[in-house]
């Protein structure tokens, strides 16, 4: 099969400029240095964009996985059961992981940033990427990235909003405060407020 310069050349680069970008921005995030908040949104926006991309990737099944079963060692059934191609192994379910993944991922990111909106998503992207990647494994498939993200998408929904707000923002205990009642008190228009114009006044007095 003919390759594709977006599908095999520079989404798979994007993808790792992304991951490497996300991390370097939560961690910068994570020990309060300028610029970490904004490498975070790059990164995970990044990765966000490729694998919804590569949602539209042609499917590409391994020569040795298109041979019939009848060329194929008897002694080994087992093998052959696993991997024989499958149109749902093979075609529906990476489209299916490579759409939840970003929807996944931009609901962490959402989540990263105190936004509202990240619990709806982290918990579509969340439950449709741990059914694909249940129904792989009972095709004896593995895909590691869709793991990864399993385990971290879950990770980040058990951590609480407010305890990342208290990390991220362990330096200002008054916009700490903002946020916190804003979390909790989503519709309060005035809470929104409090804590732009916290923010605004922040950006204020670092540029003058």
């Amino acid at each position: 099969m003919q390759r594709s310069f977006l599908f095999d050349t520079l989404l798979p680069k994007m993808e790792v400029i992304g991951w490497v970008v996300a991390i370097i921005g939560l961690a910068g995030k994570w020990w309060l240095l300028a610029g970490g908040s904004m490498m975070l949104i790059v990164g995970l926006s990044t990765l966000s964009v490729v694998y919804f991309l590569s949602t539209y990737a042609p499917a590409r099944i391994k020569e040795e996985d298109a041979l019939s079963e009848g060329h194929r060692k008897p002694s080994a059934p087992f093998a052959a059961t696993s991997n024989a191609p499958s149109f749902l192994a093979d075609l529906l379910l990476p489209k299916v992981i490579n759409m939840s993944s970003a929807v996944l991922l931009i609901g962490m990111l959402f989540k990263l940033m105190s936004w509202n909106g990240s619990q709806m998503m982290l918990m579509v992207g969340e439950s449709t990427l741990f059914t694909a990647v249940i129904l792989l494994l009972l095709n004896q498939r593995m895909h590691v990235r869709a793991l990864v993200l399993v385990v971290l998408g879950g990770l980040l929904m058990y951590i609480s909003a407010d305890d990342l707000v208290r990390q991220f923002h362990r330096n200002d205990p008054v916009l700490v405060e903002k946020m916190i009642y804003r979390n909790h008190h989503p519709r309060d228009r005035a809470a929104q407020e409090a804590v732009r114009e916290h923010l605004r006044q922040q950006r204020d007095q670092r540029y003058n």
